[in-house]
Order: C-alpha cells, then sequence, then structure tokens
C-alpha cells in the first residue's frame, strides 16, 4: 500500500511524502529523518518518527518549513 501510495502521489504531481510513524517500518520504503530537508513537525516527536521521501531526487531539496495539519487532527 506504501508503494502504490508514492505511485498515486506522483501521479497527482506531489514531491514528496511526509510522515510520523514506526522509523523502522518506513525506513524498508526509503524514508528518512524529515530533519534533512529542514521539514520540522508542529508537535514534539523523536526526530526518527518524523521522516520524508523525495518522490525525485531532489525534490525537497528546496522545502523547508513547519508541516501544517488539517484542524480535525488538533495539532496545530
Amino acid at each position: 500500500m506504501v508503494e502504490k501510495g508514492h505511485k498515486i502521489a506522483k501521479e497527482l504531481g506531489y514531491k514528496g511524502i511526509v510522515v510520523l510513524g514506526h522509523a523502522d517500518y518506513y525506513k524498508k520504503f526509503g524514508y528518512e529523518p524529515a530533519s534533512k530537508w529542514g521539514i520540522k513537525c508542529p508537535i514534539e516527536v523523536p526526530d526518527e518518527n518524523f521522516m520524508a521521501i523525495e518522490l525525485y531526487p531532489g525534490a525537497l531539496s528546496n522545502v523547508k518549513g513547519t508541516v501544517e495539519y488539517p484542524k480535525e487532527f488538533g495539532i496545530n
């Protein structure tokens, strides 16, 4: 399902994906700490659990800042 999600995201024109989850699980799919790209989580979480992946090489190189979640998540 993760790989299918990557394919769909590419088809929709997304450059990358950010997840908050289990580091060992998402590493298998190529995710790395989002801090590598200067991407921050709006809540305090361990760096290894807030991850991102570039869907195209270099796609996140100019992306920096804090992720904003929809209000339904109750995070922002």
